[in-house]
């Protein structure tokens, strides 16, 4: 089977040069306003620390020389230009408002972690009844939105939100059931700014009692790109 690995969507007139992660030359496949970087292969790459570390590094390459950029996940392979624009042309106006939030900047990620291991067994919340249990069904509902909310919520944050209002542009979280480690948080920063952002998060994360955080990056806008883009 031959096809194109998808490394990123970016905005049409963007750059695609230099080579991916099986040594093929970059191209750029246009659907509109938004252009896909793309290279062709004979099948999907296999999943190893090699193949991870290379598709990364090319995503990385991509990011320095394009303003915006939706980085695609490992593995994102289709047969052929027309089934890439198949599956683009209906989420245009979705990716092109992602591609504007992330325009200009960059990705830190957050490890929210609590300091006493029994307390972050705590935190983790209990198994509810399964989907097919009897349960009125308001109650259900109400439950499973609940949920959902709490998987996305950080309140641990809170205090050192102030401390970064300035250096955050948008942020994705998404709570973890892996004690000790409570949660992740993905910050969207101004690219450049990731020592002050480094920084700042540090000088406020030292009045934090229950919790401890660590940050990465930069790194591109991974977090913030449309699960599955094509």
């Amino acid at each position: 089977m031959t096809g194109l690995y998808v490394y990123a969507v970016l905005e049409k007139g963007s750059p695609a040069v230099g080579t991916g992660l099986a040594g093929e030359p970059l191209r750029l496949v246009r659907c509109g306003d938004l252009a896909a970087a793309v290279g062709d292969m004979a099948d999907t790459p296999g999943v190893e620390a090699r193949t991870l570390r290379a598709h990364d590094a090319v995503v990385r390459a991509l990011a320095q020389s394009a303003d915006a950029i939706l980085p695609a996940r490992f593995g994102c392979f289709v047969k052929d230009e027309a089934a890439l624009r198949d599956a683009l042309q209906p989420r245009a106006r979705e990716l092109g408002e992602a591609l504007r939030v992330v325009r200009g900047c960059e990705q830190m990620t957050v490890r929210v972690y609590a300091t006493d291991t029994a307390e972050a067994s705590a935190e983790a919340p209990a198994a509810g009844p399964s989907a097919g249990a009897a349960r009125p069904g308001t109650d259900y509902l109400v439950s499973r939105q609940r949920e959902r909310r709490r998987a996305h919520e950080v309140p641990e944050l809170d205090p050192l939100r102030p401390a970064l209002a300035t250096l955050v542009r948008d942020e994705r979280a998404q709570r973890h059931r892996t004690p000790p480690l409570l949660a992740s948080v993905y910050h969207l920063i101004e690219r450049g700014q990731a020592a002050t952002y480094q920084e700042t998060l540090t000088r406020a994360a030292a009045s934090l009692d229950d919790v401890r955080v660590t940050a990465s990056g930069p790194w591109p806008p991974y977090a913030f790109a449309p699960e599955a883009l094509v």
